[in-house]
């Protein structure tokens, strides 16, 4: 829930800092990141929430096969790893390694054995595939991918996060493409000492790429030490110029 707390704040942050380059704090004292991020709080996560995209279907897979419109999904486990049957197309998860690096650098989605939520979205003709570990043990619990499938182009975006995030797609002024916002970690969790870093990637049928508008890129980052915020990093931010 904390980390979920922290982003709200973390939206909130870019709205007072999208004409500045780069931009660092350190904050000494604990009460002035609390005072300093609620202050700028209400206007971006309102225009952030303003721009989510949401899912025309959004199902918690708790059986072999998933029915809903025209998809059939059957999710199974192979030797060599996960695999999803989506109608006629098979996609082997097991293949690929995330594009964000979600947990001290870049995982392979080998990791994954289950299927555990999917959104679709019809207009953009996109599916996200939540997919985890279970049964897991001790922080493997907690890092999960979102798989992103282009039913046009049959083109795959994977990302992973680390503890629960539910990961949206957005969509920006005068930009068609959606953006996915992924969340990275790095750092030690048991030590208290570590960093979330969030980054818009645009999801085309041509690629993925950091959301990259005038060469700048989209990221905004929030270290800790004994769990407790101490330094937030800024790029500039001009999507929603």
């Amino acid at each position: 829930m904390k980390s979920i707390y922290y982003l709200v704040l973390l939206f909130s942050i870019v709205s007072c800092c999208r004409t500045t380059v780069v931009k660092e704090e350190v904050v000494t004292e604990t009460k002035n990141i609390y005072t300093y991020l609620e202050q700028k709080t209400d206007s971006m996560h309102n225009e952030l929430n303003n721009r989510i995209i949401d899912p025309d279907y959004i199902i918690l897979v708790d059986n072999d096969t998933v029915l809903f419109d025209k998809f059939i999904i059957k999710p199974f486990l192979t030797n060599e790893g996960l695999s999803i049957k989506l109608n006629d197309n098979l996609i082997k998860t097991y293949e690929f390694k995330t594009l964000n690096q979600a947990e001290n650098g870049f995982v392979e989605l080998s990791f994954a054995s289950n299927l555990k939520k999917v959104k679709y979205y019809k207009n953009d003709q996109l599916m996200i595939f939540e997919l985890n570990s279970f049964p897991c043990t001790g922080l493997g619990c907690l890092i999960e991918f979102h798989l992103i499938y282009d039913l046009k182009s049959k083109k795959i975006h994977p990302f992973g996060m680390f503890r629960n995030y539910e990961g949206n797609l957005y969509r920006f002024p005068n930009l068609t493409e959606p953006y996915y916002l992924s969340k990275s970690y790095e750092g030690d969790l048991n030590a208290g000492k570590f960093k979330y870093e969030y980054t818009f990637f645009k999801i085309s049928e041509e690629n993925s790429e950091f959301v990259n508008k005038n060469n700048v890129t989209q990221s905004i980052s929030i270290e800790y030490q004994d769990y407790i915020p101490t330094k937030i990093n800024l790029s500039k931010f001009n999507l929603l110029d």
